[in-house]
């Protein structure tokens, strides 16, 4: 068996992220814009973008999660990605004694890709279960600490 290791790969990683708020506007997430660079109209894409997602509303976590593709890095050529799309949430616990913390990880395989451009966009459901990403005051029990993670994102083509 051969593997062709020539195929287009992009990494990128934001270190020391400020926090991001999610309210119910759609917002693009730090670091999940990518350029991709790929081999004709039937490339298959592999893009995973990795966070981490604190609820700060009043009631468990949930987010409307999508991918959209452009050519002109999102100028005015802006499409959501058929079928590229999720609902990510918490748990279902009281707020606040079950706030839910977790790495958030979206990942998409996007076949017959046939734009160069590829990002995430993420909003709350309402505003009573909005969300913050890559930053926390909370760890170990104490609300001082400055926890963070650092938002990375890659896009391979396979």
């Amino acid at each position: 068996m051969t593997y062709n290791m020539n195929k287009p790969t992009t990494f990128q990683r934001e270190d020391n992220p400020t926090t991001q708020a999610i309210s119910t506007t759609y917002v693009e997430p730090v670091k999940s814009r990518v350029h991709v660079g790929f081999s004709g109209s039937t490339a298959k894409i592999y893009y995973k973008y990795s966070c981490y997602a604190y609820q700060t509303g009043t009631i468990p976590l949930f987010l409307h999660v999508k991918l959209q593709k452009s050519n002109d890095n999102f100028s005015s050529d802006i499409e959501d990605v058929d079928g590229c799309n999720f609902n990510f949430s918490g748990d279902t616990g009281e707020y606040p004694a079950n706030t839910f913390y977790s790495a958030f990880n979206a990942m998409f395989v996007i076949e017959n890709l046939d734009k160069r451009y590829l990002r995430l966009m993420i909003r709350s459901f309402n505003s009573s279960m909005t969300a913050n990403l890559h930053r926390s005051t909370q760890w170990d029990g104490q609300t001082n600490a400055d926890v963070y993670y650092n938002p990375s994102c890659i896009a391979m083509e396979v």
